[in-house]
Order: C-alpha cells, then sequence, then structure tokens
C-alpha cells in the first residue's frame, strides 16, 4: 500500500495536479501529533478528500472538497475549483470559526454564516452515547443536543442523519447515505428556505 500523499495525487486525475499539489501542501501545513478520537466520524490528522458540487440561490460551485480534524479537535476545510483555485478555506473549532479565504463573490456575511451552520452540524459528531433513545425506525438510535438530533444506526453506531430543528420542521439537515468501513463515502448537506444542497463523494484512495 503506497503512503496516504502518495495515494491522495494517485486518486486525482492528472489534469487536477494543481488541485493535487495544493491538497498536499493543506495536509503537511495543517498536520499534528496523533491523538484519541472522540469524534463519530472525522479522525484526528487524517485528510478525506472529496468531489463535491455547491448548488446555492441558482449558482453551482464544484471541485474538490478537502476536510482535515487537528489532535486539538478543530477542522480545516478546504473548497477549490479543478485547477487549484480557493473558493474558500475555513477553520471550525466548537466555538470559534476562522475565514483565511473566501471567493469575493461568496464573501457575504448570510453565505458565511450557511457555511457554518452546516459544517458546525456536519463536523463535530460525537460517538453515540449510552444513553440515546430509539427512533420511530427500529434500525436507528436517536440522540439529540439542544436543537440538533442525531441518528445512528443501531448495528454500527455510524451516523445515518443529522439535522438542526426548526419550529416546525428540519432547518438544516446532513444525509450520511453511505460507507466504506467507517468512512463516509456519500453525504448530502441541505438547508430548508434558503436554496442551497452541497453533495460529497469521496474520490478513490
Amino acid at each position: 500500500m503506497y503512503p496516504y500523499p502518495i495515494r491522495a495525487l494517485c486518486c486525482i486525475r492528472q489534469k487536477n495536479i494543481v488541485a493535487a499539489v495544493l491538497i498536499l501542501v493543506f495536509i503537511n501545513l495543517f498536520g499534528s501529533l496523533p491523538a484519541q478520537n472522540t469524534n463519530a466520524l472525522w479522525q484526528a490528522d487524517k485528510a478525506y478528500i472529496y468531489k463535491s458540487r455547491i448548488s446555492m440561490y441558482g449558482r453551482e460551485f464544484s471541485g474538490i472538497m478537502v476536510i482535515k480534524r487537528n489532535t486539538q479537535g478543530v477542522f480545516r476545510t478546504v473548497f477549490m475549483n479543478e485547477a487549484g483555485m480557493k473558493y474558500f478555506d475555513f477553520e471550525l473549532g466548537e466555538d470559534t470559526f476562522r475565514v483565511v479565504h473566501i471567493f469575493k463573490p461568496l464573501d457575504r456575511k448570510i453565505i458565511i454564516r450557511l457555511f457554518t451552520d452546516i459544517y458546525s452540524l456536519m463536523l463535530f459528531v460525537p460517538t453515540m452515547p449510552k444513553d440515546s433513545e430509539n427512533s420511530s425506525d427500529s434500525n436507528l438510535i436517536k440522540s439529540k443536543k439542544g436543537n440538533k438530533v442525531i441518528l445512528y444506526y443501531a448495528n454500527s453506531g455510524l451516523v445515518s442523519e443529522i439535522y438542526r430543528r426548526g419550529l416546525f420542521r428540519k432547518k438544516r439537515q446532513v444525509l450520511f447515505n453511505d460507507y466504506k468501513e467507517d468512512t463516509a463515502t456519500d453525504i448530502v448537506a441541505l438547508t430548508k428556505g434558503i436554496r442551497f444542497k452541497q453533495t460529497f463523494i469521496l474520490l478513490k484512495k
């Protein structure tokens, strides 16, 4: 098996070589020492590389999304097109959010707030607690934290869905449609009221 950086390059087509190089630079800059993992989805010091598409307000952006969590629990999310141009680069902690870079047409408070809400929902996922309750679907276990609801598969403990409740309906929603071992390979993030959808398909290693 090749070391991870070599596999990262191999999984991206030759025409995406600029984006591949930037991914490897990002991985090296955001590295740190190994630590215990308390997150149900994202292991520390492992870069997750997805083919991603965002549909928002009638516009579409597609490219490569890199997600990495360091040992302090802080995430770095970088979204770039296939030529290597960054759409955005965010740093997220449990209670912090920092814009490292954002493409000018996306630099609007309402859009940044939307990304903050979606990625905070999607990234900060605790492992299934022992006091979780059964959902209406016998195959799922439900956990609640404030207005945030997490559904886990009962047989594996993997996450099926996370949503944030509004007054009458789900306000923000993230679906984990498929896994390979413990890694989410097909993710969809949606919002209600605002026309937003982002898809994530894991690139082959």
